[in-house]
């Protein structure tokens, strides 16, 4: 039994905003997790190293610290098929590719099962990380035969962000190398894949984001919005625009990488988690604006002109005898129109009387529907409520609709005193070399592809089941390899000509028949996958298939399929080609 090691590096884990380095902390000696592959009589063992942060969280064994600890992995390396089920991208014509996985869910659900067991604690198998390269080379030689001749082609990942790795060989179609790699492939699929995997990087460190209260106070932000109150109520767009602010003036891009929309909805959900009393809750509109937050609306503008403004937003047509909820259009352009125009009178970013989700679009979208379903003004008012994405609640009051309730949450002064972790938004650091050289073979494959690649296409609508079974077939010959074969073909037209014809005789007959075929098989333990094939024998053309599989009977002995006939369709010649494949 060959024993393949696939050697894995370890990142130090350092979780402050220090971005000292630390080279020396990584245990090389002896892997701390191991988990073994059994895959065609070969056992891929799997190595994880460790750091010495790990040992010293598990000595301190505080349990807030164990999601702390992490391990890195480069998986067991392999060749990823394509949808034609080859290992070569050969459709383009100035290069060709292939594609290599590396670490998998499978393998760190492993993995942290080991490390659980090992340690007697919950691991997450997202604590163990896909090392990264910065490099990957790979090469393939062979023998041209015709030329006497020993070939090496050369290709290399361009991207070492997606997965699977993409690997592109740099040889146009009509090059030598190409030519002769693409026969030599076509003759024999016996090849081995050499790769070397670099990465830079034995030190792993998080960069979190913590915003302490001197921050806040240096950007004048306790005043902006908590003013002379203790506790306020702030919208979830209010939020949102400090988020902006931060994301702004603490280099939140440069120092770590990430989009403004990712921090945004980042740090609204743990901002508003660590400060407030509550989230996001229907509070009276009059209780709400006495202590709203000021923050990003225009300092001019009173609580009375906001409920009055809002107000407004909604009026109510009549239609016949209806009453219908309607936007107010000319309304609702001038506060829109006020938000844009106030957005840039401070450097604070204030944007006007009130910016949230009030419901106009779905009103707008619903306004028919509710007219057409003879819906009571009530009724349209409480469907509108219901409006998950509504940030306020409407009611009627004599002929007008007016807020009800707004959606706040309700923050509280004191827990800005208090240094806020957002754990979320951090940047990774690597700095390390690391190399290891990965044998990807194509051996195992030989066999399988020989007997799939002249079954291109299966009876009419079975198209899915018969790429499913390819599926199913394949991973067969991955866990076992001593697999038996049987081939056959029916002859169909003889014994469908003879069938139709004694249909044609029959005045009442129906229009479509099935026919029955089996075949005898031999050798196989366990009943065998069937893959089939049509295979006309006349030079016609047509889309419509004369015949289909509607059922079959498998065992070990057995194969019993049932075929349709349609006798109002144009007879074509044609034989059923079958494959059984199993142990």
């Amino acid at each position: 039994m060959k024993i393949f090691l696939i050697f894995l590096n370890f990142y130090s884990l350092i979780l402050d905003s220090s971005q000292d380095s630390n080279q020396n902390n990584i245990v090389f000696e002896l892997a701390d997790l191991t988990v073994s592959h059994k895959i065609d009589n070969e056992l891929v063992l799997i190595e994880a190293f460790k750091t010495k942060s790990n040992d010293e969280i598990i000595r301190s064994n505080l349990i807030d610290d164990f999601g702390k600890l992490y391990w890195v992995s480069i998986g067991n390396p392999k060749l990823v098929q394509y949808s034609d089920l080859s290992y070569f991208n050969l459709s383009r014509s100035n290069d060709f590719e292939i594609r290599v996985s590396l670490l998998n869910s499978v393998s760190q659900k492993k993995l942290a099962h080991v490390a659980g067991i090992k340690y007697g604690i919950y691991i997450d198998p997202k604590q163990i990380l896909s090392l990264k390269p910065v490099k990957f080379e790979c090469s393939i030689e062979f023998i041209d035969v015709e030329n006497s001749q020993l070939i090496k082609i050369f290709g290399k990942a361009k991207s070492i962000y997606s997965y699977p790795l993409k690997v592109f060989f740099q040889y146009k179609k009509n090059s030598n190398e190409r030519k002769a790699f693409e026969k030599r492939l076509h003759q024999n699929k016996d090849l081995n894949v050499y790769c070397e995997f670099t990465s830079e990087g034995q030190s792993y460190k998080e960069n979190t984001l913590l915003i302490n209260a001197k921050q806040f106070n240096l950007l004048n932000l306790n005043d902006e919005i908590f003013g002379p109150r203790d506790q306020i109520y702030i919208t979830r767009n209010q939020i949102s625009s400090l988020a902006h602010e931060l994301y702004q003036q603490l280099d939140i891009y440069e120092e770590y990488q990430i989009p403004e929309w990712e921090f945004d909805i980042k740090f609204i959900d743990d901002f508003i988690n660590q400060t407030s009393e509550f989230v996001n809750k229907y509070v009276p509109i009059d209780e709400a604006l006495a202590q709203m937050s000021s923050y990003d609306i225009y300092q001019d503008i009173k609580p009375d002109l906001i409920k009055e403004e809002l107000s407004r937003v909604f009026m109510i047509e009549k239609r016949g005898l209806k009453n219908i909820l309607k936007v107010n259009k000319t309304q609702n352009e001038k506060l829109k129109e006020d938000n844009e125009s106030t957005r840039d009178l401070s450097l604070s970013g204030k944007k006007g009387i009130y910016k949230g989700e009030l419901g106009t679009k779905y009103a707008q979208n619903k306004s028919d529907e509710w007219e057409k379903l003879n819906f009571s003004l009530d009724e349209q008012i409480k469907e509108l409520n219901l409006y998950g994405e509504n940030e306020i609640e409407w009611e009627r009051i004599g002929d007008m609709i007016k807020p009800k309730n707004i959606k706040v949450s309700k923050l509280l002064k004191s827990n800005l005193k208090k240094e806020l972790v957002f754990s979320r938004i951090r940047r990774v650091y690597t700095d390390a070399a690391f190399k290891r050289n990965i044998t990807l073979s194509l051996k195992k494959e030989v066999y399988f592809d020989k007997y799939v690649q002249s079954l291109p296409v299966v009876m009419h609508e079975y198209d899915n089941p018969y790429i499913k079974k390819l599926n199913e077939t394949y991973n067969y010959l991955v866990n076992y390899p001593q697999f038996n074969f049987q081939q056959g073909v029916f002859k169909t037209s003889e014994e469908m000509n003879r069938f139709c014809g004694q249909l044609k005789k029959r005045a009442l007959a129906d229009n479509q028949h099935q026919l029955r075929l089996t075949a005898k098989l031999t050798g196989f333990k366990n009943p065998p996958i069937i893959l089939y094939n049509i295979k006309f024998l006349d030079d016609r053309k047509t889309k419509d298939f004369l015949y289909k599989i509607i059922s079959e009977k498998i065992t070990q002995i057995d194969l019993d399929f049932t075929v349709m006939v349609n006798r109002n369709r144009q007879f074509l010649k044609a034989e059923i080609e079958w494959i059984a494949i199993g142990f």
